[in-house]
C-alpha cells in the first residue's frame, strides 16, 4: 500500500510544472521558489475550488469574486485541441489544472491536479496558454488567488 501512495506522489509532483508570469517553464517541474501563501483561498470565501458551473460571474457573493477566464468556461473550452495522437488512440478524460493568477491577472503558477494522459496535459496548458483571465477581487480590489479547472476530452459523435 505504501508503495502506490509513494508512486501517487510521485506522479502528482512529475506533473506541476512553474509559471513566470505568462512564460512557462519546463525545466521546474516543482514549485520550488513560488510562494501559494500570497494567494488566498477561494475556499475561505465557501468556493468550491472545482468549477461546475458555466456560468463563472453568478456567484452571489459580493466580499470576494473567484478568478475567473476572460470569455469564461466555454470560451476556454473552445481553445482545446484534441491531440491527433489521442483521437488516433481512442485517448479521452478530463484534466484538472489550478491556476494561480495575480492581482494584474497574470497566470504565475500552474499546477496539474488530476489527468489521465502526458498528451491530453500538454493540449490543456496549451489551452490555458490562449485565454486571458481575470483576476480575483476582495473587497473590490484585485488579489492574488487561485482556482481549478476541468478541461474535458470527449470524442465528439460524428452521427447528427
Amino acid at each position: 500500500m505504501n508503495s502506490i501512495k509513494l508512486f501517487l506522489i510521485a506522479l502528482l509532483t512529475a506533473t506541476t510544472i512553474s509559471c513566470a508570469g505568462l512564460g512557462y517553464s519546463s525545466d521546474s517541474n516543482s514549485s520550488e521558489g513560488f510562494d501559494k501563501s500570497s494567494y488566498i483561498n477561494p475556499e475561505k470565501f465557501g468556493y468550491d475550488l472545482k468549477i461546475r458551473s458555466d456560468n463563472e460571474e453568478d456567484s452571489g457573493d459580493e466580499t470576494f469574486q473567484p478568478v475567473s477566464v476572460d470569455g469564461g468556461l466555454k470560451y476556454l473550452q473552445s481553445k482545446v485541441e484534441y491531440p491527433k495522437s489521442a483521437l488516433r488512440r481512442r485517448i479521452k478524460g478530463t484534466v484538472l489544472l489550478e491556476v494561480y493568477v495575480d492581482s494584474t491577472s497574470k497566470l504565475s503558477y500552474l499546477s496539474v491536479i488530476g489527468n489521465s494522459s502526458r498528451v491530453l496535459v500538454d493540449a490543456a496548458k496549451e489551452a490555458l496558454k490562449k485565454v486571458d483571465f481575470n483576476a480575483a477581487v476582495l473587497k473590490g480590489e484585485k488579489v492574488n488567488s487561485f482556482r481549478q479547472y476541468p478541461i474535458s476530452f470527449r470524442r465528439r459523435s460524428s452521427i447528427r
